[in-house]
């Protein structure tokens, strides 16, 4: 028996069925309004924070300063994060003359600063860094250095803001390196 279009136009289905009864539709159409009203209650709701428990996070790839360090430093003024992740941090590479990063966009600005090591270029290494107002914690340093040392691409750490224990992985991605890194994740641990 041969079917043309207009034999099903018009019909419901569901599940390969094209036979619904009246109070399958019902239900069926029952469903999609909740599920649109649901989403509408989420849609533009957020809980103010509450007086000391909110803080600002910033991410940058400042890659390796690209001879312009003043003007990054300018913008982590301007923008006052609380807590700061940085990409691609040199310190005493040839190409930033010995320098480093992460002390250069820290001084004045951040009091707390830590770098985790990826590996060793040229005359020094290259990492990600955290600059925060807070304090840190939880933090396993690469052997006899006082670089965070860095796991499948990542190290994590616990920023302590105003009562607030901010739990913190910094990555840095690399092509051809493990699949395992995500960009960036923040979990906020209160107590």
């Amino acid at each position: 028996m041969r079917h043309n279009k207009s034999d099903f136009a018009g019909k419901w289905q569901l599940y390969g069925r094209n036979d619904l009864t009246m109070k399958e539709k019902r239900w069926a159409i029952l469903l999609m309004v909740c599920a649109l009203l649901l989403s509408l209650l989420g849609v533009g709701y957020s809980k103010k924070a509450d007086t000391g428990t909110s803080f600002t996070l910033m991410t940058w790839n400042i890659l390796h300063g690209n001879g312009m360090i003043d003007k990054q430093k300018e913008q982590l003024k301007n923008y006052d994060a609380d807590i700061v992740l940085l990409q691609e941090v040199d310190i005493g590479t040839r190409r930033i003359d010995g320098g480093n990063n992460m002390t250069d966009l820290a001084d004045g600005l951040y009091p707390t600063a830590l770098f985790g090591y990826e590996c060793d270029y040229d005359t020094g290494v290259l990492g990600t860094s955290i600059l925060t107002k807070g304090t840190l914690d939880d933090i396993v340093y690469k052997e006899g250095t006082e670089y965070a040392e860095i796991y499948h691409g990542y190290f994590h750490t616990t920023v302590e803001l105003d009562g607030i224990d901010v739990s913190v992985y910094a990555v840095q991605t690399r092509a051809g390196t493990s699949l395992l890194r995500a960009t960036l994740t923040c979990t906020i641990l209160t107590n």
